[in-house]
């Protein structure tokens, strides 16, 4: 299958230069021929190495092929965008249009101009600001939050990259290259993070986004019913890390961060808060107390990036 496949794929792939050369009938119909031929073939080779894989397996083998099996060759299919409604109820079928009210809906920040924005609660974050990182004659003074990155911060945060299941991001690098850094390329992330603390400048300002369906949804018409994911530069996630850690450990040794609070804290998580909330409940039932729950919708996070 190999060698026909290759064949194949050769003469596709030469029916695509010439029709891009000249857009003719002639040309435009062995495309379609040579696509044909090629996906015929693919899913007969498809079909006959599928028989031969689920021959002698039990069902639970069986359940367990067909679920490997979906998310190797489906799962493009499952994400697939088809047209979408815009603000007017208009359908919008090209990618270029697609694109664009995908962009609008979750990465122009419309939710900055359609809420109004507290005035004293800004007061209150700009007096903390300036309680955290001091000025001194129009300078920052040197302290943990501002100091040098050093070579042991960006090897632990290499260190502690996650690597498992990962893609490359939009630079063609793979966690994994970063776990696997000699020292000459370790001090030259030290040298380029410390520049770019110095300028004020982050220059990885690009991602790949991929878009997937969220599960139940009457309609996928509406940009909503879809979940952005985004791929950015893992050299810009370590000096994230590095800045992240240096953050919450001032937070600690100030006492910024409040008793209640469960996200964005080691050891801390949104099951633990429901957990205590749980219990909280089940005393003041045991207590025969009477309980009110406040709940507060809250725009979804993905919305506001």
């Amino acid at each position: 299958f190999f060698s026909l496949s290759l064949s194949l794929s050769l003469s596709l792939s030469q029916a695509q230069d010439k029709y891009q050369y000249r857009h003719t009938s002639c040309n435009r119909d062995a495309l379609h021929l040579a696509r044909d031929e090629f996906k015929e073939a693919l899913i007969t080779q498809k079909n006959d190495w599928i028989h031969k894989k689920l021959s002698g397996l039990n069902v639970k083998q069986c359940s367990l092929f067909w679920a490997q099996y979906r998310r190797l060759f489906m799962a493009g299919e499952e994400n697939f965008i088809g047209c979408l409604e815009n603000n007017d109820g208009a359908l919008l079928h090209t990618n270029r249009e697609k694109e664009e009210v995908l962009f609008q809906t979750f990465f122009a920040g419309q939710h900055l101009t359609q809420a109004s924005f507290d005035d004293d609660h800004y007061e209150q974050i700009l007096h903390k600001l300036e309680t955290i990182i001091p000025y001194h004659n129009g300078t920052e003074e040197e302290g943990d939050l501002n100091e040098e990155i050093t070579s042991e911060e960006v090897i632990r945060a290499r260190v502690y990259l996650d690597t498992a299941g990962k893609s490359v991001d939009c630079n063609g690098i793979h966690p994994r290259m970063l776990k696997k850094l000699k020292p000459r390329a370790n001090e030259f992330l030290v040298k380029m993070f410390n520049r770019c603390q110095e300028t004020s400048y982050w220059p990885w300002d690009i991602s790949n986004v991929t878009f997937i369906k969220k599960q139940g949804k009457p309609s996928y018409l509406k940009p909503g019913a879809y979940r952005p994911i985004s791929i950015s530069s893992y050299i810009g996630n370590l000096l994230e890390k590095i800045i992240e850690r240096r953050i919450r450990k001032f937070g600690h040794t100030e006492g910024i961060f409040e008793d209640e609070q469960e996200g964005f804290l080691p050891t801390r998580n949104t099951t633990r808060y429901l957990h205590r909330l749980l219990s909280t409940l089940h005393e003041a039932q045991r207590r025969k107390a009477t309980s009110f729950l406040l709940c507060i919708p809250v725009l979804c996070v993905d919305t506001t990036a």
